[in-house]
């Protein structure tokens, strides 16, 4: 086997390797199930990142980029959207998107959530411990491409000829 050839191959594994689950797994990127009711019915609630309902707040439903409807929340913070058809929609409150996967009524899984809760506003990420890190798919990725990669090298640059 050449040395291109085998480097081809590494190449190859550890993109394989890198390359995050997310982006092919709806569910990684945060398409929510939800379970519309009776007549098309989408129901939610916008809250703030402590938790607060968030009144009088637009809310847009949107699909393809191209917004479908929209409405304000009431006191409690909750909208109520008729007519939507199942498909694949964005929510947008407060500056944040939700992507929801919305299911026609008796035809949702199992999983599906009845209502969308959207958090308006900047949410404050907190710093995460060195095990959130080491479960990271990116960095068990690279580690496995390391893996391979170096005894590859290692061994090729013993058998390569003296020049």
């Amino acid at each position: 086997m050449s040395r291109k050839t085998q480097w081809l191959l590494v190449a190859i594994a550890c993109v394989n390797f890198v390359v995050p689950a997310h982006l092919v797994a709806a569910e990684r990127v945060g398409v929510r199930d939800l379970a519309l009711g009776e007549g098309g019915v989408l129901r939610g609630q916008v809250v703030a990142p402590t938790g607060v309902a968030v009144p009088q707040t637009a809310v847009t439903l949107s699909q393809q980029r191209r917004p479908v409807a929209q409405v304000t929340t009431d006191a409690q913070g909750r909208f109520e959207l008729r007519g939507v058809r199942g498909g694949v929609y964005e929510l947008t409150a407060g500056g944040q998107v939700g992507v929801y996967r919305c299911w026609a009524a008796r035809t949702a899984p199992p999983s599906a959530k009845q209502h969308a809760l959207l958090v308006a506003g900047d949410v404050e990420r907190g710093q995460q411990p060195i095990s959130a890190l080491v479960a990271n798919p990116l960095v068990i990725g690279l580690v496995i491409a390391a893996a391979i990669a170096i005894p590859i090298v290692v061994n090729n640059s013993n058998n390569a000829p003296a020049s």
